[in-house]
């Protein structure tokens, strides 16, 4: 299992020389697998350059996997561009967010006035399978999920591969009022 961080960054992509060590895109993870699949976790704006490589590398299957719907998890989107090529094949797994279906959210994201191209034009092919369920298989990879502290609802995710896992919570915010907390 391969990582990388294309986008860690929360609420609005930043740029400037102060923000160089650690970038400044909105959250977008790529999980590579042994087997070489690509699983993408939340599409903020580090998804268009993780898009560019991607097409560079040949690539034409994704899987995706949203922690939540918030703008800075889903804003960088329509900019991944094997979304508009027809040998591209995207793969979208996961949970209702805020009574929305991940569709209808993408749906919603990209269409005019928002956006000047509509979902439902794009070349990719889109497969969607949205079921709420605490363990599921993506890609090869066993992943466990749990619902986030969050305004709107999310989930964070656990993937394992072997004797490999890595967690994802993004924007999940602790309190002592949850199950076995304890002040630091």
């Amino acid at each position: 299992m391969k990582i990388k961080i294309w986008g860690a960054r929360g609420s609005i992509p930043v740029s400037g020389q102060e923000f160089v060590r650690y970038g400044g895109d909105t959250t977008c993870i790529e999980i590579e697998t042994a087997n070489g699949n690509i699983i993408i976790v939340d599409a903020g704006s580090g998804i268009r350059t993780l898009g560019n490589t991607l097409l560079k590398e040949g690539r034409t299957e994704f899987h995706f996997l949203f922690s939540h719907a918030h703008w800075d998890h889903l804003l960088g989107f329509p900019f991944f561009k094997p979304l508009y090529r027809k040998s591209s094949t995207l793969q979208f797994h996961g949970c209702t967010f805020a009574q929305e279906s991940i569709k209808t959210i993408l749906k919603e994201t990209m269409r005019p006035p928002f956006f000047p191209v509509d979902l439902s034009t794009v070349s990719a092919t889109l497969q969607f399978t949205e079921k709420c369920r605490p363990e599921f298989e993506i890609a090869g990879l066993y992943c466990q999920s749990i619902p986030l502290n969050h305004p709107n609802f999310g989930y964070g995710f656990r993937l394992h591969e072997g004797d490999n896992s890595i967690a994802i919570f993004p924007d999940n915010e602790l309190s002592l009022s949850q199950p076995n907390a304890k002040p630091l």
